[in-house]
């Protein structure tokens, strides 16, 4: 339906329903609700099951990132406990998953450039000296590192 300025508006479609099994003390609890707020109780309702379907999408969403995020976590690999090691770009292809390194003394990273470091290195944790090819951008490095002692571009 136009109106004077020519804008169309929507003509919300309203009719009666009839819920069944509405307790007697949550109809109430809404009819005061209603008067409290100024609001009919049709508004009420359409805002609660609103909430209701926002509540359910969201967690419908969460559910399933949830189980999105544990199927990652299987394509994850953790390598701890090291005096020394070395790892090539190769070696990181090879095993094809991400990589948490951890609590390593010596951490020689050689043979690697920054795309197969970004796409296999999810963190480096609690190593003493880590030495890094220089093809491997520092912005790369750092970002990745918690509680490394040393860090050496060579």
């Amino acid at each position: 339906m136009p109106t004077s300025d020519g804008k169309k508006v929507e003509k919300e479609e309203k009719e009666n329903i009839t819920v069944k099994g509405v307790s007697q003390d949550v109809f109430g609890r809404i009819k005061e609700l209603a008067r409290v707020t100024g609001k009919t109780m049709g508004e009420i309702t359409n805002e609660a099951y609103g909430s209701v379907l926002s509540t359910f999408e969201a967690t419908k969403t969460i559910s399933r990132e949830f189980l999105e995020g544990t199927k990652s976590a299987a394509k994850l690999e953790s390598v701890s406990g090291f005096k020394n090691l070395t790892v090539s770009g190769e070696d990181l292809k090879e095993l094809g998953k991400k990589v948490i390194f951890r609590d390593i003394g010596n951490l020689t990273l050689e043979n690697m450039d920054d795309e197969v470091f970004r796409e296999f290195v999810l963190r480096i944790i609690h190593v003493k000296n880590l030495k890094v090819t220089d093809a491997i951008k520092k912005s790369s490095v750092i970002t990745k590192c918690h509680y490394v002692d040393n860090v050496e571009f060579v």
